[in-house]
């Protein structure tokens, strides 16, 4: 059953392709369309071109640029863009960014399509 229309976006930006994997396919499965990437420097060019509306992106991702370079580089342009940050290992309470959600690993990709739903309602 979809729950939301084929034109919304994700970028899916995830360096263990068994995680992208599955949250990719969950998203898909719910109506999403997902551009997906395993590197920081690749995210930032698909931003540079693509046209998404929502960024999902691990912390720790192999490459010079991690998921918060990513989300801060995307929120230079569009400070109320939504983002999920996902990581095995939960970031300082600091670090968190108002208007953003966290989800720890390993997670449910279907916790995580919720998560995006919520995060696009809001907006």
């Amino acid at each position: 059953m979809r729950t939301e229309p084929a034109t919304r976006v994700a970028l899916v930006v995830e360096d263990e392709w068994f995680v992208r994997e599955h949250v990719v396919t969950e998203l898909k499965a719910q109506g999403w369309s997902v551009v997906e990437t395993a590197t920081g420097e690749n995210a930032l060019a698909v931003l540079a071109t693509d046209d998404v509306h929502l960024l999902l992106t691990d912390i720790q991702l192999a490459g010079a640029i991690d998921g918060w370079e990513v989300a801060r580089a995307l929120r230079a342009k569009k400070p109320d863009f939504p983002v999920i940050y996902a990581s095995g290992t939960p970031p300082d309470p600091a670090l968190r960014v108002e208007g953003s959600l966290f989800a720890n690993k390993p997670y449910d990709p279907v916790d995580v399509v919720a998560a995006c739903q919520k995060l696009i309602a809001a907006e």
